[in-house]
């Protein structure tokens, strides 16, 4: 699915189950996807150096923020997004 949106003029955001460390940089595709505004990677939580199974409710939380992101974009109304904690 994300190739062929990709390929195809559209846009993905990927939902990251880990934050982003300091030193946390894309991988050169990934980084010239965002450049042209055709990736978003966002997470949830902050980085964590513990490695922690994915369980039901953080792939529901995930999927819910997917879904509102989505929708937001589809509406064009600009998403209301907010640190979470």
């Amino acid at each position: 699915m994300r190739k062929y949106a990709l390929a195809n003029g559209g846009g993905v955001i990927r939902i990251c189950e880990n934050g982003f460390s300091e030193r946390f940089a894309p991988h050169k595709e990934e980084f010239e996807q965002m450049a042209t505004g055709s990736l978003l990677l966002i997470a949830l939580l902050e980085h964590n150096t513990r490695k922690e199974a994915m369980s039901y409710a953080k792939a529901q939380r995930m999927n819910h923020a997917a879904e509102k992101l989505a929708a937001a974009c589809a509406s064009g109304a600009p998403p209301r997004l907010r640190e979470y904690k």
